[in-house]
């Protein structure tokens, strides 16, 4: 292993975009979400209608990395990509022969370590991303180059891994919405014929409060979850980073708590509409003021995790998307929650639909558990040759 300047180790490559006939594929830094395009983000341009930023074009065997401060975005370009105009928001580098091979690149422009050092270099009065002097500025962990084919065909082989393992997950979130369909229908058209309502019909909506300015979190305590939107993916809570309060905190906003069971609804930011079940192990809990929560004001008509199913499906996000305030920070206000409308199946067809769910949710933890084992082995792997 050596320690050498990356700008010595690669070229930095690509070209500004020649006049071409026709339309091209442009793929802006949005269109990768990661390390894979996102076909629905992909757009389509003649040479005189490009956006300005549209003005990169690679080879095949070029590695591109996006330049923006706190991104990770990085594609192998093959003879298929190579076709694509690119965003000026990537850096186009290749190897410099004898120094590293392209997939071994490929993974150390992906690893933490450089990461940490792009974001470390990044310029810039408002989006800050980094240049080719910043580039110059970043030390790297370069394997023998004799054992960087052995090295790269391990990363690739669990990153294969990982990639099936997601699948299977995003497979079997498809069976669950599939299945959702094949029991009520879509529900904006509700050919099933279902009673009908609107949340306020049955919920009160109730709002999350935001901590007092300058009190923040406190460290070392465990007392006191404050829940915030960003914990709130998947239909659930995720444990990773749960923020807590202090005593003193909580008793001034004690008042905006949840309960185990309690069904939630963020109406701020980028998971906007996202609903949930409260775990009960966060029965207490705060809800914070990106959120809200739904209170039974009737006899339960609806179990929680279908209310919550049925809110994530397509047809009903189409219908918050369409009410949201997309001016700033996209917002659902109160009013927009209570008028979502609701069909009413009856509880046992409810109930056999959450059994289902639950069996699906079953197979999903094991295969969850496969995933986060191979992704602690790649995190491992990657620290241990380019950290």
């Amino acid at each position: 292993m050596h320690r050498r300047i990356f700008t010595d180790c690669v070229d930095i490559v690509g070209s500004a975009c020649k006049q071409y006939d026709g339309e091209k594929n442009y793929i802006s830094t949005g269109a990768v979400d990661v390390n894979y395009i996102v076909p629905s983000e992909v757009e389509r341009f003649e040479y005189t209608d490009r956006p300005s930023r549209a003005n990169l074009e690679v080879d095949k065997g070029d590695i591109l990395f996006a330049k923006m401060q706190g991104t990770k975005k990085t594609l192998l370009i093959n003879e298929s990509l190579a076709k694509n105009v690119y965003s000026t928001g990537f850096c186009a580098v290749r190897p410099k022969e004898g120094m590293l091979i392209e997939r071994c690149l490929y993974h150390l422009v992906s690893s933490k370590t450089f990461l940490s050092q792009k974001d470390k270099n990044c310029s810039g009065a408002t989006q800050k991303a980094i240049t080719n002097a910043g580039l110059g500025k970043i030390m790297i962990k370069v394997p023998e180059y004799h054992s960087q084919e052995k090295i790269v065909d391990e990363l690739d082989k669990l990153a294969k891994v990982i990639e099936n393992r997601k699948s299977q997950l995003e497979k079997m979130d498809e069976l669950i919405k599939a299945r959702f369909v094949e029991m009520f229908g879509d529900p904006k058209l509700n050919e099933k014929k279902w009673k009908t309502g609107i949340v306020s019909d049955y919920y009160a909506v109730k709002g999350g409060k935001r901590i007092p300015k300058g009190m923040g979190y406190a460290d070392g305590v465990t007392e006191h979850p404050y829940l915030r939107a960003s914990d709130m993916k998947n239909e659930t809570i995720l444990d990773d980073d749960i923020h807590y309060i202090t005593e003193k905190v909580y008793e001034k906003i004690k008042r905006y708590t949840v309960n185990g069971g309690d069904i939630y609804i963020t109406n701020v930011g980028v998971n906007l509409g996202m609903a949930g079940v409260i775990p009960q192990k966060y029965d207490g809990a705060n809800l914070t003021e990106n959120a809200v929560k739904l209170v039974p004001t009737t006899e339960k008509v609806l179990d929680g995790l279908f209310l919550s199913h049925y809110i994530n499906s397509p047809g009903i996000q189409d219908y918050i998307n369409e009410r949201k305030m997309a001016v700033g920070v996209p917002k659902l206000a109160i009013f927009r929650i209570e008028t979502i409308p609701l069909i009413i199946p009856p509880l046992k067809l409810q109930i056999e639909f959450i059994d289902f769910c639950k069996q699906v949710d079953k197979s999903k933890v094991a295969v969850q558990k496969a995933l986060d084992e191979a992704q602690l082995l790649f995190d491992s792997l990657m620290q241990e040759y380019f950290g």
